[in-house]
């Protein structure tokens, strides 16, 4: 079982090939892990709408996207880890948002230029406290993005 995503980085612009240590998906998303399979199908499905949108439109739709998919807690524990337990609720909030403005900006200018091309995966490989790496990669422009897939218990540890 798979719960939300921590990204890594998304969709970090890197010359097409292998990444260091990741499996090949063999058989590829049809021998994946049905949790995994669904991250799968929502990461095509919502790179599939973000196709060819104008700002405003991409702008609107990543914040919904990001709401769903990425785990923003985790995202501003693991960025503020030094400091997280010393701040108020409020300025964790304020934390929290601030990240996920990133996040939605990050996604609007990554795919300024999707053409609607599905993400195919190119490998997982084992996290650390039972979480998985799944690396997606696109061709035009060449993309490839590294997701973090939180273990259900909530023990994984954040990188």
């Amino acid at each position: 079982m798979v719960h939300r995503l921590l990204p890594l980085w998304i969709a970090a612009t890197l010359t097409a090939g292998a990444l260091p240590g990741y499996a090949a998906a063999e058989g590829g998303v049809a021998a994946l892990d049905p949790a995994v399979k669904a991250i799968v199908a929502t990461i095509v499905g919502q790179t599939a709408e973000l196709a060819g949108k104008p700002a405003a439109a991409a702008e609107s739709a990543c914040a919904r996207q990001s709401a769903s998919l990425i785990d923003i807690d985790a995202v501003a524990k693991v960025g503020a880890e030094r400091i997280w337990n010393s701040l108020s609720p409020a300025r964790r909030e304020a934390y929290r948002s601030a990240a996920m403005r990133w996040i939605v900006r990050k996604c609007v200018q990554q795919n300024q230029d999707n053409k609607g091309e599905a993400p195919k995966v190119v490998g997982l490989r084992k996290g650390e406290a039972g979480d998985q790496l799944l690396a997606t990669q696109t061709q035009d422009p060449p993309h490839f993005a590294i997701w973090r897939l939180r273990a259900p218990n909530g023990c994984a540890s954040q990188t």
